[in-house]
């Protein structure tokens, strides 16, 4: 009598469908052992245990509390502004390339380098006076400051 009524009613299953989900969950089965003996459920099983670590932790509690200003990063960025916009470094670039230094280093290894230092020779030759007046100068001065400094050689 139960079976008449679960049947009437529709809660009686058809072989069919028993069959059809049986079929599925085999096939989930396999699936499932597929799974298990992939790489990447490893992968992931170390990385899981990576990540709970209490250091891992900590590490990133200390990377969300930190502020880009705090770090080296943004003071070396602050440095390299700071130089980039600095008249003097880009007066050193523009005497680097410049002809009165390209001719003041080649007059500095001949012997007559040594006349520079005599005033009555330098005010006779006009090119010994033009040489001494670039070695007295401004930009030379910050040519010699800069030149294989920490700062250019950075």
């Amino acid at each position: 009598m139960n079976l008449f009524w679960k049947k009437l009613t529709g809660a009686l299953i058809s072989t069919d469908k028993i069959e059809k989900d049986e079929e599925e969950l085999v096939l989930a089965m396999q699936r499932y052992y597929k799974v298990e003996k992939s790489l990447e459920l490893a992968e992931y099983k170390t990385l899981f245990h990576e990540v709970k670590a209490a250091e891992f932790i900590e590490n990133k509690k200390t990377l969300q509390n930190r502020k880009y200003k705090d770090t080296e990063e943004y003071r070396t960025v602050t440095k390299l502004r700071k130089l980039q916009n600095s008249p003097s470094i880009h007066s050193y670039y523009k005497i680097l390339t410049s002809e009165e230094l390209k001719e003041y280093e080649a007059f500095k290894v001949t012997p007559e380098f040594e006349n520079l230092g005599d005033k009555a020779k330098v005010k006779e030759s006009p090119q010994l006076s033009k040489l001494k007046h670039f070695e007295r100068s401004k930009e030379y001065r910050n040519y010699t400051r800069y030149h294989n400094s920490y700062i250019i050689r950075i």
